[in-house]
């Protein structure tokens, strides 16, 4: 039985500065996220045996994917279809400064509208398809997933064969998503768990 499990990288500065980053790159991880990740990392080192991470190449990915390798020390394997959706025009900017035209025409469909200069997330959903055909089926090895957001309810949808109801899904900073391959479909072991803590302001 193969074992899947699915974890968003940390807080990055531009999920806490409210930045349309998607696949760009210049957001690195916060000093909470860095934090949240290590404890991510350790959690992994003492419950479970990962055989190999698939990894965004996107820098906030990158940095989650190396400083859980540091507790875990296994083959890291970067993927550019695992990089975040591809905002266009939008990118970088702050969600207040969005045009109101690409406001609404988002709102109005926001699986199909496929953004100035980008892709829309139900074309992104179909690029992130082909991650889960690299990944070995019914072994016994287990494969950690280190991406983004939509990327993660992508390939929940692929797994689950949803459409555009994965998008309610909530993914949070440097989460963890479990899903066991038995013969041709995927069970959802558990869904999003923390398990770090960090302290109160």
């Amino acid at each position: 039985m193969t074992k899947i499990i699915l974890m968003r990288h940390g807080e990055a500065e531009g999920n806490k500065n409210q930045i349309l980053m998607g696949c760009r790159e210049g957001s690195y991880l916060t000093e909470n996220g860095k934090k949240q990740v290590e404890q991510v990392g350790l959690f992994l080192q003492k419950n479970l045996e990962i055989d190999h991470i698939f990894a965004s190449p996107v820098q906030r990915a990158k940095e989650t994917a190396l400083i859980v390798n540091n507790y875990i020390n296994t083959k890291i394997s970067y993927d550019t279809e695992l990089r975040e959706i591809d905002w266009g025009d939008i990118s970088g900017l702050h969600i207040s400064q969005i045009p109101q035209e690409i406001s609404r025409g988002f709102h109005k469909n926001p699986f199909s509208y496929i953004h100035p200069n980008g892709e829309s997330i139900e074309i992104m959903f179909q690029r992130v398809n082909n991650i889960l055909r690299k990944i070995p089926k019914n072994t016994d090895k287990t494969y950690l997933i280190i991406t983004h957001d939509n990327v993660i309810k992508g390939l929940i949808a692929s797994m689950k064969q949803l459409g555009k109801e994965a998008l309610g899904f909530k993914i949070s900073n440097a989460s963890l998503t479990y899903y066991d391959e038995v013969g041709e479909k995927y069970i959802c072991e558990k869904f999003n768990q923390i398990v770090y803590k960090l302290p109160q302001k």
